[in-house]
């Protein structure tokens, strides 16, 4: 079974980043069955290159015979294999080896294939499989963390730094233990045959690629570090103009933010072609030494009457072809190891970007985990005592709060801004957990296992509903599986929230409509309806409003009210309003001023005995 991003972030539970190279921060972000199956894809490179170091040295017999037939009487491999055939004719012998080393070339050159598919699916579900531990590691993070993080930077990790991670480190780690097992194959061959030829001529490469690579590799690494930064700004900026396109072009501002994605669009081009250039230079340069050095070689080390009468065809033209074929061979796998290191040492900081973020300590009362337990709200809730702070602020939200709420009760939460009224809801909600104070179902501690199944007892109607762009019906129905959801729950919601009518009658597909990203087709009244629904499809014990009708004209919000009202008795509503008309007529209205209590009481209790009540509706009412 794979390992969840939970399992995988706990080797580092206290959230400091491992100590390693590159190449073991990569590793680690495999579960242990993906680094079995590395080790799988490893042991067919092996495998592939045998048989390319075998098509190689096939070569050798063949044109030795070719050329030079009393060898199979001299030779003691060629003699054994000769009587292994039934000792034939010269030329039937011949066509055998011809045909031997046919097959083997066959055969290597599908095993090479086969090295291609099982680099291609191994790395590419890496970026599936990596991608998706991303997103369940901030998913299962706490609410605070989210006040801190850009989502376009997170949005980034999982679809481009996943992808990136993949591309520049595990295809070319693949490919760097592909070209190692195929160059030393291939130079074992080559040292058996001609060892001093095949030294001069490695050391040549060698030493080409690692000049070279000595004088990229610090420019290499500064490009990677360019490259993240380049693509975060781009991914930020494109966010922002097109999450907020309606200000934009009011403000007529599109030029500025064109201006600013095109620099940052083009830095990080300039920095890819760069790194692609000097990972791929260098081959074009060796190779033409090697080939030179071949066609030198005879020219220097044979006479003018030797290669006149054709000594050199009957001498050393076998060697020359094995080199000829074994350069051919080795060449593409050297570079393989070059461009591998390189791309590498481009790829580290995607890395440890990724890495960094794939390590952080999960939340366990965020952990994403089905259960069958389910916790009703059947008496009251109640917060005891509740203190909370915001991580990176110095004083308190919330400080002493006492409250309790009765199944069936409607209770509204006004208070200026910043007085603490969204945080107390998120703290109902089970998004925040108190520093110290507790949190009650029915008298019991609300504990942190408990959380997501307290959860799925809640529904939330935020002042900006979230809406998927998907049908009416997948809208209320949001999270369920397509094909299971309850279609006549859907609609008894809907009827409930008084949506029914209006899919009915003026939506073409009725409940399989489309509402457009964002729900662009929907009023704001709509939007806070099909909200309204979805809370009530999930049949939930407690419904929070949170400043759900803030945004709307204040007919549309009286008509949201008189929904509101309209819910069924039994369930518990937390109304959070900046409007006071919007909690008038709730059983309790709980005023807060600087994250404490400072009244209960109905509307007219309020009104009697609050000043700080009566400076709202002052307010409220200039």
């Amino acid at each position: 079974m794979n390992k969840s991003a939970g399992q995988l972030a706990s080797a580092s539970a206290d959230g400091t980043p491992y100590q390693g190279s590159p190449l073991r921060l990569a590793f680690s972000l495999l579960t242990p069955r993906e680094q079995r199956n590395a080790f799988i894809v490893l042991a067919i490179f092996l495998v592939s290159s045998v048989t390319l170091a075998l098509s190689v040295a096939s070569v050798y017999p063949f044109l030795l015979v070719l050329t030079r037939p009393d060898v199979i009487q001299t030779n003691a491999w060629l003699q054994w294999g000769y009587r292994l055939v039934g000792s034939p004719s010269e030329f039937t012998f011949i066509l055998l080896l011809g045909g031997a080393t046919v097959a083997l070339l066959v055969i290597n050159a599908a095993l090479q294939v086969l090295r291609v598919y099982m680099i291609e699916r191994f790395t590419q579900m890496r970026i599936h499989t990596i991608s998706v531990r991303l997103l369940e590691v901030f998913m299962s993070q706490p609410m605070t963390f989210f006040l801190g993080r850009n989502t376009g930077d997170m949005a980034k990790g999982i679809l481009n730094e996943t992808r990136e991670v993949v591309q520049q480190f595990f295809r070319p780690a693949a490919e760097l233990a592909a070209g190692v097992l195929g160059t030393l194959s291939v130079i074992v061959v080559l040292m058996a045959l001609a060892p001093m030829i095949t030294l001069i001529a490695l050391g040549v490469i060698l030493l080409s690629y690692a000049i070279v690579y000595l004088f990229s590799r610090t420019i290499l690494g500064r490009m990677g570090v360019s490259r993240v930064k380049a693509n975060s700004e781009r991914y930020r900026i494109s966010r922002e103009a097109l999450s907020g396109i309606k200000d934009i072009k009011i403000a007529g501002t599109e030029k500025f933010y064109l201006s600013n994605y095109s620099r940052f669009s083009s830095e990080a081009a300039l920095t890819q072609s760069r790194a692609n250039v000097i990972n791929s230079a260098p081959r074009y340069m060796v190779e033409a030494v090697i080939f030179v050095s071949i066609i030198l070689l005879p020219l220097v080390y044979f006479d003018e009457e030797t290669l006149i009468n054709g000594g050199l065809l009957t001498g050393v033209l076998p060697e020359l072809g094995i080199m000829a074929l074994g350069a051919q061979r080795l060449m593409p796998e050297v570079q393989k190891i070059y461009r591998s290191i390189s791309v590498m040492k481009f790829g580290a900081a995607a890395v440890t970007s990724v890495h960094s973020d794939m390590i952080m300590p999960v939340d366990p009362a965020m952990k994403i985990k089905p259960s069958s337990r389910s916790i009703r709200l059947g008496k009251s809730l109640e917060l005891r005592d509740v203190q909370f702070a915001y991580p990176t602020a110095e004083g308190l939200a919330l400080n002493g709060i006492n409250l309790k709420i009765l199944k069936g009760e409607r209770i509204g939460i006004v208070g200026t801004t910043g007085a603490g009224k969204s945080t107390l809801a998120d703290l109902v909600l089970g998004l925040l957990r108190p520093r110290e104070g507790d949190v009650m179902v029915d008298d019991v501690r609300l504990a942190d296992e408990d959380i997501r199944i307290w959860q799925k007892a809640i529904g939330y109607v935020p002042q900006h509903i979230f809406l998927s762009d998907a049908t009416v019906a997948e809208n209320i129905a949001l999270g369920a599986k397509t094909g299971h959801a309850d279609q006549s729950k859907i609609e008894e919601a809907a009827r409930i929230a008084q949506l029914h009518d209006f899919i009915a009658s003026e939506m073409p597909q009725g409940y399989d409509t489309p509402i457009g990203e964002n729900g662009v087709r929907l009023s704001g009244g709509q939007r806070q309806r099909i909200g309204i629904a979805r809370a009530l499809y999930r049949d939930a014990d407690l419904i929070v409003f949170d400043e759900a009708t803030s945004a709307l004209d204040s007919v549309t919000e009286g008509e949201l009210v008189a929904a509101i009202d309209a819910l069924p008795g039994e369930k518990t509503l937390l109304v959070i309003a900046h409007r006071l008309t919007t909690v008038k007529s709730c059983d309790r209205i709980i005023v807060m001023k600087q994250g404490r209590i400072v009244a209960s009481g109905n509307w007219d209790e309020n009104l009697r005995d609050s000043p700080d009540f009566r400076d709202l509706v002052a307010q409220k009412s200039e």
